[in-house]
């Protein structure tokens, strides 16, 4: 189970919030942090940091990297997220770590929609098992109302522990509405794969498959200070990194990539000075496969892309939180004549505030992110402004009340500056917990509003609903 989520800078211990009370849901933990943005199109999720994109992040389950060879994002909800326990987010080097629950129990989850889910956690094994088919009602773009279909998610996941050995495993199909303009009429993704761990060895497997095009396939191979990646996209490509690490302060990677010798490097560094605490870090980002090598009817990479550069800094006192992140050569996916290619640009610069306040029963976080592109632009679906904030009231030792509302500001729907912006979203969610030694019984009302939104433009997400979680612990 989600318990707890703890936010690091760098090497530091920065503060410690609970989460919606063991609720297995990942986007419900973090969406109230005010430097954490969704981005999700139908059910997938994929987690973006202070506005960044979501490939310059990287997600570890247990310590092993997630984020797929192929597109540099990884899917969060593929993975089985009733068994998952402890999150944790670095932001200086945009890194978020979850870990498996070492509870015991069996749960059952309904809701609207026809969502279900049923999962095993016992100890050393857990499996989970889900399905969530969102054929509701909402106002979409284009102003006609009517049924979203063929929008589900389907999915099975879990991991087995043998004293050194581990074994994680994850399958998922993610249907989305034929809208019939662009390419957003395709109808599904499949996502598969697992890792495997003896010590400090490990093993994955990745499986992607888009509208029954080709499949793509990755597999890693890592030691501690050693990794090789196989790729299967349209012909195979290689990647092997070998790891060398400065005394917990800088990290560098010399990589032999496709014939060519690159590197990269991840330096951080905190200074206490005073009342106030500076962070630094400077980080380099290879080009993944996609954007070297993808090749489609409507996209093409470059594989003579330059990596990109991070500098970041910020400066905390209290509660409040200032940063500036500067990023030469950033790579983004830009339309020219018939296609999406490839590109680097000159520079992309973010700069913000962030407050983050706990009370008797009220937690608050807010943040301002301004982002600027080169040649005058802006980064598509980006809001400025985030709001949350969280009441929580606990009745007794078992009985617990939640109420979230969460803001995001008016998002561009292009990279050029442009009148044509998404309406603010407000959410408001409210929990009831009742949580004792060897059962437990939670529900949530979901968008009590009922208001239809939509993050991304084409993607409406789902309106007021009602889940009821509950099970048995021993």
């Amino acid at each position: 189970m989600l318990d707890t989520i703890v936010v690091i800078d760098t090497f530091r211990y920065l503060y410690k919030i609970d989460s919606v009370y063991k609720f297995g849901d990942f986007r419900e933990v973090y969406r109230v942090r005010s430097n954490i943005v969704f981005r999700e199109l139908s059910n997938r999720i994929v987690v973006s940091i202070r506005g960044l994109e979501d490939k310059q992040n990287e997600i570890y389950l247990e310590n092993i990297k997630l984020n797929s060879p192929i597109w540099g994002f990884f899917y969060t909800n593929v993975l089985p997220l009733n068994l998952i326990s402890n999150s944790q987010v670095f932001l200086n080097d945009y890194r978020i770590s979850l870990e498996f629950s070492k509870i015991r129990e069996l749960g059952v989850l309904l809701g609207s929609y026809g969502k279900s889910s049923i999962f095993l956690n016992y100890g050393n094994f857990g499996i989970e098992r889900t399905y969530n088919e969102n054929n509701f009602k909402y106002w979409d773009s284009f102003n006609r109302e009517y049924f979203r279909k063929n929008n589900f998610e389907d999915k099975l996941g879990g991991y087995v522990n043998y004293k050194d050995y581990k074994l994680i495993f994850y399958s998922a199909k993610f249907g989305m509405p034929l809208r019939g303009y662009g390419n957003e009429g395709n109808d599904f993704e499949r996502v598969r794969g697992f890792l495997s761990s003896h010590k400090k060895f490990y093993f994955s497997y990745q499986f992607y498959q888009y509208n029954h095009e080709k499949p793509y396939e990755s597999y890693s191979l890592s030691l501690k200070y050693f990794e090789s990646i196989v790729v299967s996209m349209k012909k195979i490509h290689q990647r092997h990194i070998l790891k060398v690490p400065i005394k917990n302060l800088v990290n560098i990677s010399l990589v032999y990539d496709e014939g060519i010798f690159r590197y990269d490097y991840n330096f951080s560094k905190t200074f206490d000075l005073w009342s106030f605490t500076l962070d630094l870090s400077i980080k380099r980002r290879l080009p993944n496969f996609s954007e070297l090598y993808y090749s489609s009817n409507y996209a093409k990479g470059d594989k003579f892309l330059n990596p990109e550069n991070f500098y970041s800094a910020s400066i905390s006192y209290l509660f409040i939180n200032t940063f500036i992140t500067y990023i030469q050569n950033p790579i983004l996916w830009l339309p020219e004549n018939e296609y999406w290619i490839a590109k680097n640009e000159k520079y992309l610069l973010l700069y913000g505030i962030e407050l983050n306040g706990k009370f008797r029963f009220l937690n608050i976080s807010a943040s301002y992110i301004e982002n600027k592109l080169s040649k005058n632009r802006v980064l598509p679906y980006r809001p400025k402004l985030n709001l949350s904030a969280k009441v929580i009231y606990n009745f007794s030792e078992f009985l617990r009340d939640e109420i979230a509302f969460v803001f995001y500001s008016t998002r561009p729907r292009y990279y050029y500056p442009s009148s044509e912006k998404l309406k603010p979203i407000l959410i408001i969610d409210y929990y009831k917990f009742f949580d004792f030694k060897s059962f437990f019984v939670y529900l949530y009302f979901k968008n009590l509003l009922n208001k239809s939104y939509e993050f991304i433009a084409g993607y409406p997400m789902e309106s007021f609903s009602i889940n009821i979680k509950g099970g048995v612990r021993w």
